[in-house]
C-alpha cells in the first residue's frame, strides 16, 4: 500500500483554535505516543475543525522528537480496502512503527463494517504488524458505535483523547482580532495568501476536503467579521466548490449562510436570497432543527431586506419552532431582534419594545457586548418612534457608540453614527446640527471605503438637510 506523497506544506494557522483542555490532553496523547515501545491503541475524539487541526498536529509530530514515523491510512470510502490489505499482506519483518486512521467512522460505515471487524477480531496480532501507536480518530458521536462493533479491540486502548474548539464566539472573535492586527501592520490579510496555503493543502492529498471546507468556512467568517467581503465571498465559494464535490451537505449549508450573509450586507439582496433558499433547501434534508433555524434566520433577514416582510416573519416564527428544546440562547435572540424590527415598521412599537426588551435580557445573560449593542440600537429606534427622543439620544451615545468603537467594528459604528445623527437633526438643538454633520462624514467616508450601500443613503441624508460632505 503505497502512502499519498506528501509536499512540504506551510501551515496557514491553525485550522481550529481548541480548548485549553484539549490542548493539554493532546500533550498527554503526544507523551503516549512517545513512550509507545510496543502496540498502542489511542482513540482521538474529534470532528469537523477540530478534527483537521488533530490530523496536522499528529503530520507534525510524525517522526519527530520521539514520537514513531506515522502512516496515514486514507480518508476515503478505500481506506477500509487499505485496512483489509494492510492486515492481509503486512510484512510482519517490516512491521509499521505507527499508523493513524483519520476517518475511523468510515470502517463503520465501509461493506456494514467488515474492515473494523477483522481488525477486532485481528486484535491479538497487531502487535507484530504496528510495533508503536495506532490512532483512531472518530467523532464523539460515533464512539458508542465504534466500541460496540469492536469490543475487543476497545478494551485494549492505551487512552482516549476527547478534542473540541473552542466556542464559536470566541474563535470568531479571535479571528477577526488576527485579521485586523495583519491589516494594521501592512501585512497581505487577503484572501490569496491563505488560498495559496489552503490549495497547496488541497493539492496534496493529506487532508480529507471536508476539513478543508471547514477550513475555508472559518478563514471566510474571519474575513466577514473583518469588513474585508469581497474575501469573504472568494472563501465561501471555495468552501462551497469542495463541499459539493465530495457531497459534505453539513459544510455546504455552513458556507451559503455565509455567502448568504455577506451577499445581505454588500447586495445584491436578491442573490442573497436566491443562496439562502438553497441552504434552507439542504437544511430540511439534513434534518437538524437548529441548522434549519439558522438557514431560516438567514432567509428572513434577506427577505426583509428585500422589502418580503410576510415571507419573512413567517421563516422567523418557524425558526423559534426549530429552537424549541435545544438550547442556543444566542440563536433565538437573534430571531426575536428580526421579529421586533418586522413588528416595529408595521407600527407595532409596545410589542417591538417587549420583544427587544427579551432579546437585550438574553445577550446581557450570555455576555454578548456586540449584539447587546445592536440591540440597544433597535431599542433607540423603538424610543425615537415613540417620541421618546432624549432617551435615544442617550442610549446611542452612552451606550452603543463606546461598545462599536472598543470593538472597532466599523460597519456598526458606521450605521450607529448614522442614527444618531439623524436624532441629532430631528431634535436640532443648539450644536447638534454641526455634530450630526460631523457624524455623517465620518459614517459616508466608511461607508464608501467599504463599498456598501449605506454610502448612498448617508449621501442622500446629507443633500436633503444642506449639510456638507
Amino acid at each position: 500500500m503505497s502512502e499519498v506523497p506528501r509536499a512540504q506544506l506551510t501551515r496557514p494557522g491553525p485550522l481550529a483554535r481548541l480548548t485549553e483542555e484539549s490542548e493539554h490532553r493532546l500533550d498527554v496523547l503526544r507523551r503516549g505516543m512517545r513512550r509507545s515501545k510496543s502496540f498502542a491503541l489511542f482513540v482521538v475524539l474529534a470532528s469537523d475543525a477540530a478534527r483537521a487541526e488533530v490530523l496536522w498536529r499528529l503530520r507534525e509530530w510524525s517522526g519527530r522528537d520521539g514520537v514513531p514515523e506515522l502512516l496515514f491510512f486514507s480518508w476515503r470510502q478505500d481506506a477500509a480496502r487499505e485496512l483489509d490489505r494492510f492486515l492481509a499482506a503486512a510484512n510482519r519483518e517490516s512491521p509499521l512503527a505507527g499508523a493513524v486512521v483519520p476517518y475511523a467512522e468510515v470502517l463503520l460505515d465501509a461493506e456494514g463494517g467488515r474492515a473494523l471487524a477483522e481488525l477486532n477480531m485481528g486484535r491479538d496480532m497487531l502487535g507484530r504488524l504496528i510495533t508503536g501507536p495506532l490512532v483512531l480518530v472518530v467523532p464523539a458521536s460515533r464512539a458508542g458505535e465504534l466500541a460496540r462493533a469492536a469490543e475487543d479491540l476497545w478494551d485494549v486502548r492505551a487512552g482516549t483523547v476527547v478534542v473540541e474548539a473552542e466556542a464559536a464566539a470566541d474563535a470568531k472573535a479571535d479571528a477577526k482580532a488576527d485579521a485586523k492586527a495583519d491589516v494594521d501592520a501592512g501585512v497581505d490579510a487577503g484572501v490569496e495568501g491563505q488560498a495559496s496555503h489552503l490549495r497547496e493543502i488541497e493539492a496534496s492529498g493529506e487532508v480529507a476536503p471536508g476539513a478543508l471546507v471547514d477550513a475555508w468556512v472559518r478563514i471566510g467568517d474571519a474575513f466577514f467579521k473583518a469588513t474585508l467581503y469581497d474575501e469573504a465571498i472568494h472563501a465561501a465559494k471555495e468552501a462551497e466548490r469542495l463541499a459539493r464535490g465530495v457531497g459534505y451537505t453539513g459544510g455546504l449549508i455552513h458556507a451559503l449562510v455565509l455567502r448568504a450573509g455577506v451577499l445581505e450586507t454588500t447586495g445584491p439582496f436578491e442573490e442573497s436570497v436566491r443562496v439562502s433558499r438553497e441552504a434552507l433547501a439542504h437544511s430540511r434534508v439534513v434534518g437538524m432543527r437548529g441548522v434549519e433555524s439558522a438557514s431560516r434566520f438567514i432567509l428572513a433577514r434577506a427577505l426583509r431586506r428585500g422589502g418580503q416582510s410576510e415571507e419573512a416573519l413567517q421563516h422567523l416564527d418557524a425558526a423559534l419552532h426549530d429552537l424549541e428544546g435545544i438550547d442556543m440562547p444566542r440563536e433565538r435572540a437573534f430571531i426575536l431582534g428580526e421579529i421586533g424590527d418586522i413588528l416595529q415598521a408595521r407600527g407595532q412599537l409596545d410589542d417591538a419594545l417587549r420583544i427587544q426588551k427579551e432579546q437585550l435580557s438574553i445577550f446581557e445573560r450570555i455576555g454578548e457586548d456586540r449584539a447587546r449593542a445592536m440591540t440597544l440600537g433597535r431599542i433607540a429606534n423603538i424610543l425615537q418612534a415613540r417620541g421618546q427622543l432624549d432617551d435615544a439620544l442617550h442610549i446611542r451615545q452612552q451606550e452603543q457608540l463606546p461598545v462599536f468603537e472598543r470593538l472597532g467594528d466599523v460597519r456598526s459604528l458606521l450605521v450607529a453614527r448614522t442614527n444618531l445623527a439623524q436624532d441629532l437633526l430631528t431634535r436640532n438643538a443648539p450644536g447638534d446640527r454641526n455634530e450630526a454633520a460631523r457624524l455623517l462624514r465620518l459614517a459616508h467616508a466608511e461607508a464608501e471605503r467599504l463599498g456598501l450601500p449605506e454610502a448612498e443613503h448617508i449621501r442622500q441624508i446629507q443633500q436633503s438637510h444642506n449639510l456638507p460632505t
